[in-house]
C-alpha cells in the first residue's frame, strides 16, 4: 500500500509541475520512471520485514522444540532385556508369552492403545500438547503477555508430571526386569510399538519403507507381500525408486497403512506391538494380512490390538480388556463360548466377516 500511495504522490507532483510549466512533457515521462523505479526498493524492504518476522517465528518454534529436555533418565544399575521372556503388565494384568502372536481386544480402544504404550515405554498423552506460539487468539498487549506465561506455566507442569512418570518405576516387565531399570536405547532397539500415529514421510518408496538402508531387497518385497501392499509398488512410477509426498498424500488410508505394517515387520524386532493394523483396508485384504502376518512374525513376540476376528482367527492367544483389566483370556473359540461381553466385542466383527 506504502509504494503504491508513494507512486500516487509521486505522479500527482509531476503532473502539478507540468501544469504550472516546470517540467517538460519529456522530463514527466523521466520523472515518472524514476517514481516507478523508486518502487522496487520499497516493495523489497518490505518483504524483507516480513520474511524476517516469518523466520523469527520459526527459529523462536525450532528454539522450543530444540530446548525440551527429555524425562527420561538413565538407570542407576542397567540391566540388560531378556532376548525371551513374558510380558507382565501390572496396570492390566496382561500376560503376554514370548515367541507367541497375541491379539489384545477391548470395549474401549483406548484401553488397549495404552498397553501398547506401556508395553514400547511410551509416556501417556493424557492431555494436549500446549503451542508455543499461538496468536489465534487475537490478544495484544498485555494480554498477549500473560497467556503467554500461562502457556509456558502449563508446558512446564506436563514436563515436570512426565519427569516424574519417568522416574518411576514402569510395572511392565520383561521376564522379570522391569522397562525402567533397562536403558531406553536398548527398549527401543527391541520393542518396536507402530500404532495409527505413524507416518509416512517424503521421499522414495524403498526410503519409506527401509529409512536406514538395512535390509535386502528380497526382504523389502517379502514384508511388502505380508502387508499385502504389492499394489503400491506397481502404482508408483519408478518402483522402488517412486516418490512418496509427505504423509503419504497421492495414497488412500489403506495403501498409508498398510505400508506403516510393512515398514514395522522390516524392523524384524524382538518384540513387535500393531495397534489396530488392518483399521483401514477391507475384509479380503484383511483375511490375507491376516494369515500372511501370523506366519511371518512365527516364533517371535507379537502383540496386536484388534476386535478383528480374522486376526483373532489366527492369534496363539487372546486377551481380553474390560475397564482396562485382562477379564478373560484364552483362545478365541474359547472365549466366544465363554465370555458373553468377549462375543459382545466382536459381534459386529463377526457379522460383517459372514457377509
Amino acid at each position: 500500500m506504502l509504494s503504491g500511495l508513494l507512486l500516487v504522490l509521486l505522479t500527482w507532483l509531476g503532473a502539478r509541475e507540468l501544469l504550472d510549466g516546470r517540467l517538460t512533457l519529456g522530463q514527466l515521462v523521466s520523472y515518472f520512471g524514476y517514481a516507478v523505479f523508486m518502487v522496487w526498493p520499497i516493495q523489497t524492504f518490505f518483504e524483507f520485514v516480513q520474511k524476517w518476522v516469518q523466520a523469527t517465528v520459526a527459529a523462536r518454534k525450532t528454539v522450543a522444540v530444540l530446548g525440551q529436555q527429555p524425562p527420561w533418565h538413565p538407570p542407576a544399575a542397567p540391566l540388560t532385556l531378556p532376548v525371551h521372556g513374558e510380558i507382565r503388565d501390572e496396570a492390566s494384568g496382561f500376560v503376554g508369552m514370548p515367541g507367541r502372536f497375541t491379539v489384545v481386544v477391548s470395549a474401549l480402544p483406548d484401553d488397549s492403545a495404552a498397553l501398547a504404550d506401556r508395553i514400547g515405554r511410551y509416556l501417556a498423552t493424557t492431555t494436549e500438547p500446549v503451542s508455543e506460539d499461538d496468536t489465534s487468539d487475537g490478544l495484544r498487549g498485555r494480554a498477549a503477555r500473560d497467556a503467554k506465561t500461562a502457556r509456558a506455566a502449563r508446558r512446564a507442569a506436563i514436563a515436570a508430571r512426565d519427569q516424574l512418570e519417568a522416574s518411576r518405576d514402569w510395572h511392565l516387565s520383561f521376564g522379570g526386569v522391569d522397562l525402567a531399570q533397562v536403558p531406553l536405547s536398548a527398549v527401543r532397539s527391541a520393542v518396536v510399538v507402530s500404532d495409527a500415529a505413524s507416518q509416512l514421510f517424503a521421499g522414495t518408496l524403498q526410503e519409506a519403507l527401509d529409512p536406514h538402508a538395512l535390509v535386502t531387497r528380497e526382504q523389502a518385497e517379502e514384508a511388502l507381500l505380508v502387508a499385502d501392499a504389492e499394489d503400491v509398488y506397481d502404482a508408483l512410477p519408478g518402483g522402488w525408486q517412486g516418490h512418496i509426498d509427505e504423509r503419504g498424500r497421492g495414497l488412500s488410508g489403506g495403501q498409508r497403512q498398510r505400508l506403516v505394517l510393512a515398514r514395522a515387520l522390516l524392523t524384524d524386532a524382538q518384540v513387535l506391538v500393531l495397534v489396530e493394523p488392518t483399521s483401514a483396508v477391507d475384509a479380503h485384504t484383511e483375511a490375507r494380512i491376516a494369515k500372511r502376518l501370523a506366519d511371518f512374525r512365527r516364533g517371535r513376540t507379537t502383540v496386536v490390538t484388534s476386535a478383528s476376528p480374522l486376526l483373532l482367527h489366527e492369534a496363539d492367544e487372546v486377551a481380553f480388556l474390560d475397564g482396562g483389566k485382562v477379564a478373560a483370556s484364552g483362545t478365541h473359540a474359547v472365549l466366544l463360548a465363554t465370555s458373553p461381553a468377549y462375543r459382545q466385542v466382536v459381534a459386529r466383527g463377526l457379522d460383517d466377516d459372514d457377509e
